[in-house]
């Protein structure tokens, strides 16, 4: 598989499990056991992906980035509906705008740092 067809099945994934994610949150609102889910695959995809890049098995590699896309990129939609559940008295497009502004703020910090 080359690589652009894997950063797409990534992303393809990704959605997918957000939108799933979505639904079961809709249904269930059951944000910390998502979060958590989330945060505990995450850190097991890094140590197996860790181990995958030192294998060099290609098909490794793609099975394991598509399953950490699986983790990792429904944690976003999950964090910004947690928090504008735990903010409930503001409106959700406060909660959403500052949470987004921080992170950009916390990326432009962490740019300079890593210079």
């Amino acid at each position: 598989m080359e690589l652009s067809g894997l950063g797409a099945l990534i992303i393809l994934v990704g959605v997918i499990t957000s939108t799933i994610t979505g639904i079961i949150l809709n249904k269930y609102h059951k944000y910390v056991l998502m979060v958590r889910i989330s945060a505990i695959g995450s850190m097991i995809m890094l140590i197996v992906s860790s181990y995958a890049v030192y294998l060099q098995d290609k098909l490794f590699i793609a099975i394991a980035l598509v399953i950490a896309a699986v983790c990792l990129i429904p944690i976003i939609p999950v964090g910004i509906d947690f928090a504008s559940e735990l903010t409930f008295p503001y409106e959700e497009t406060v909660v959403t705008g500052f949470i987004l502004m921080s992170a950009q703020a916390f990326g432009f910090l962490l740019s300079l740092a890593v210079l």
